[in-house]
C-alpha cells in the first residue's frame, strides 16, 4: 500500500497493481515519463480499484483492470492517447473537485471490444462529473453514470472536441472526432444505458466535428450504435469521412453508420443534415439520409466518378 505526498516514477512504464487496491492518499503522483504508461491488474478478477493519485507522463496511459475496473479520481495531468484494453474505466468526480480532470482534452480515447468508458457513477455523490476528450474511437462501450436528475448540473455528460461545451445528461460531438471500429478492422462502438438505471438510454447529438467511418464492402462499415435518440445537428462544420480503402462501392450500395434502437434519429438544422461527407479515395460520392423508421442513418453511393466534390442532399 502507498499513501499519499508520494511521486512515484514508473522506468518501465508498466505498473502493476496486485492483490488489492494499492494506492492511498490523494497527493500522490504517478509519472510514466516520456514511455506510455501502462496500468493493469493482476492475481484477481472483478474487483475495482480507486487510483485517487494525478497521473502524469508524455506519451499516454493504456488500463486493463481485466474484468474488473478502474477508478480514475485524481487530477491527471498526462498527455496522449488513452486506450482501454478490457474492463471499465471510471472518469469520477467527488463533489469537492472540479470535474474535467480525468482525461487529456486533446487525446484520443480508444475502447477496444472487451471495454467500457463510464463518465461518473450512478450515484449522485459525483455530481459535477462531465469529461472533455478529443476523440473517441473503437469498438467497445460507453457510458453515462446518471442522466435523469432534475437538476442539471447532477447529470454527467462528455464533450468530444477540446474546447466544446455539450449538453448534461448527454454524449457530444462538439469540434472533435468519433471513429467506430478497431484500426483497420470495422466494428460497433457502443452507447450504452446510463449506470444509475439499465433501461435508460443516452441521448447523442452530434453538432460540429468529424464523423469517420471505414467502408470494408457491401453493407459492410463502422458502426456507431444507440439505444435512444440522436439528434444531428450540422450547421458548424458536422463532416462524415469516408475511408473505402481498396473496396470499389457501386451505384445505389448502402450502409447504415448509425443505428438506434428505439430512435429516433433526427435531423436539428431543418433539412441540411450533414456539412460535407468526404472520401479520401476521390472514387465515389455519397448521400446520406435518414431512414424512414427513424432509427438508423444511411449512406448511399450515387455515382463512382474520380476526383468529383462531394455534395450532402
Amino acid at each position: 500500500s502507498l499513501g499519499s505526498k508520494v511521486k512515484l516514477t514508473v522506468g518501465s512504464g508498466i505498473f502493476n497493481i496486485q492483490d488489492g487496491p494499492a494506492l492511498g492518499g490523494t497527493d500522490g503522483i504517478l509519472d510514466a515519463g516520456t514511455r506510455e504508461g501502462i496500468i493493469r491488474q493482476i492475481n484477481f478478477a472483478g474487483r475495482t480499484v480507486t487510483i485517487p493519485w494525478s497521473l502524469a507522463g508524455s506519451d499516454g496511459y493504456t488500463f486493463a483492470p481485466f474484468n474488473g475496473g478502474f477508478n480514475l479520481e485524481g487530477t491527471n495531468s498526462y498527455n496522449g492517447q488513452t486506450t482501454l484494453v478490457c474492463g471499465t474505466l471510471r472518469a469520477y468526480r467527488k463533489n469537492t473537485i472540479e470535474p474535467n480532470v480525468s482525461l487529456p482534452d486533446d487525446g484520443l480515447v480508444l475502447v477496444h471490444p472487451a471495454g467500457t468508458l463510464q463518465v461518473g457513477e450512478g450515484s449522485t455523490s459525483d455530481y459535477r462529473t462531465h469529461e472533455i476528450i478529443g476523440a473517441l474511437a473503437g469498438a467497445g462501450a460507453v457510458r453515462l453514470g446518471s442522466i435523469s436528475s432534475a437538476t442539471e448540473v447532477r447529470r454527467r455528460a462528455l464533450v468530444i472536441g477540446e474546447g466544446g461545451t455539450g449538453i448534461p445528461g448527454q454524449i457530444t460531438l462538439d469540434g472533435g472526432v468519433i471513429a467506430p471500429g478497431m484500426t483497420d478492422e470495422v466494428g460497433t462502438l457502443r452507447i450504452t444505458a446510463e449506470a444509475a438505471s439499465p433501461n435508460a438510454g443516452i441521448p447523442v447529438t452530434l453538432t460540429n466535428g468529424t464523423f469517420k467511418v471505414d467502408i470494408a464492402g457491401p453493407g459492410v462499415c463502422d458502426v456507431l450504435s444507440t439505444l435512444t435518440n440522436v439528434n444531428i445537428n450540422a450547421g458548424g462544420g458536422l463532416v462524415v469521412d469516408v475511408d473505402v480503402g481498396s473496396f470499389q462501392p457501386r451505384r445505389g450500395q448502402e450502409w447504415t453508420i448509425i443505428v438506434s434502437e428505439s430512435g429516433p434519429i433526427t435531423d436539428g438544422n431543418g433539412g441540411k443534415l450533414l456539412d460535407a461527407i468526404t472520401d479520401n479515395s476521390d472514387r465515389v460520392n455519397f448521400t446520406a439520409a435518414i431512414a424512414l423508421d427513424g432509427k438508423s442513418l444511411v449512406l448511399t453511393a450515387i455515382d463512382a466518378n474520380p476526383g468529383t466534390v462531394l455534395i450532402v442532399r
